[in-house]
This record gives C-alpha cells, sequence and structure tokens, in this order.
C-alpha cells in the first residue's frame, strides 16, 4: 500500500485547504484513497481467510486426536501377546467388551474436552 498516487502537495491536508487544490490534485489524491482502500480490503480478506484456515486445522487436529487413541490402543490390545503368557483380560468373559467400553468412554471425553475448548467447531 504505497502512496505514491497522492502527491506530496495533498499529503496531511485539512478540508479547508482541499478547497483550495485543482481538480487535477483532487483526482489524484482520491486515487491514491481508493488505493489505499482496495489495499486495506485485500488485508481483511487475507486476515479472514487465514482465520478460518486455522479454525478447519484445530477441527481436524481435533479429531484426529479423539481417532489416534482407539487406533493405538486398539493395536497394542489386538496384538498377539499369547507367547509371552498373554493378557488377562483376553481371557476374562468380559474383556473385550470392558476394553471397548473404555475405548468409547475414553474417545467421548476426549471430544467433549475438545468441543469445550472449540476444537470441533468449524
Amino acid at each position: 500500500m504505497t502512496n505514491h498516487h497522492i502527491p506530496a502537495s495533498l499529503r496531511g491536508l485539512s478540508t479547508r485547504d482541499l478547497e483550495q487544490c485543482t481538480t487535477e490534485e483532487l483526482r489524484a489524491f482520491l486515487a491514491g484513497v481508493c488505493e489505499y482502500r482496495a489495499g486495506l480490503a485485500q488485508l481483511h480478506r487475507k486476515s479472514v481467510d487465514l482465520v478460518k484456515e486455522t479454525r478447519r486445522q484445530r477441527v481436524v487436529s481435533g479429531w484426529l486426536a479423539v481417532g489416534i487413541v482407539p487406533i493405538a490402543l486398539g493395536g497394542i490390545y489386538a496384538s498377539n501377546f499369547s507367547d509371552y503368557g498373554g493378557m488377562p483380560e483376553t481371557k476374562w468373559l468380559y474383556g473385550w467388551p470392558l476394553f471397548v467400553g473404555a475405548l468409547a468412554t475414553l474417545c467421548g471425553t476426549l471430544y467433549l474436552v475438545m468441543r469445550r475448548r472449540g476444537w470441533m467447531e468449524a
């Protein structure tokens, strides 16, 4: 945003001073004002786009945080540990349902915490 279109003689003048200027000087002044306004509008659009992009990144990060928990715990829990004595909870009658319930509770809690902090809203 340069002010090279505004003549140096018109910069910082009051309304009374502008009344004494020629038409060409005023046109040059208005052209500079229009250029400055267009630059401000472009800067505002870029700022709004940056905020929207940041919000999108937060939503994706929040869902990734919620989604990585079942992947990681399921990978560990479903591993074949039978050669090492096995995981005792896999032999329990309610071992798997308890694991799935705990996993759902953990994911639900993560989701609620992320939503409360504004990470799940686009």
